[in-house]
């Protein structure tokens, strides 16, 4: 076994100085990383929750459903089981979803055209 003298000791400490040295800079690095992935996050929840403020509102357009045809009532509203809302203008591309709200009895989303 090799003994352990001041000059090894010192070449071991220079050693893990040396790595501590460029792991600190990796660390750097690293947190500059970090702070630029928060500010992009930051920026697109940004824009996502600009986009779902918009107001929305009541298409002019008639939807047709079983050959009859319907004007939404309502601008937002929430579909059978569901817990998040739904625009009419999203609803009136989905013919399951139309279909299921002119089924409800006493509905008021949407509205015969006569």
């Amino acid at each position: 076994m090799a003994d352990l003298t001041v000059e090894i000791l010192a070449e071991r400490l220079d050693k893990l100085e040396k790595q501590n040295s460029e792991l600190a800079d990796s660390n750097a690095k690293l947190v500059a990383t970090n702070e630029e992935l928060q500010k992009t996050i930051g920026t697109a929840t940004s824009l996502e929750v600009g986009a779902k403020a918009e107001k929305p509102t009541i298409p002019k357009e008639s939807v047709k459903v079983e050959k009859k045809e319907y004007k939404f009532t309502v601008a937002l509203f929430y579909p059978p089981n569901a817990t998040e809302p739904v625009t009419a203008k999203e609803a009136s591309t989905d013919p399951k979803l139309l279909a299921e709200i002119v089924k409800i009895k006493g509905q008021q989303i949407l509205k015969e055209v006569l």
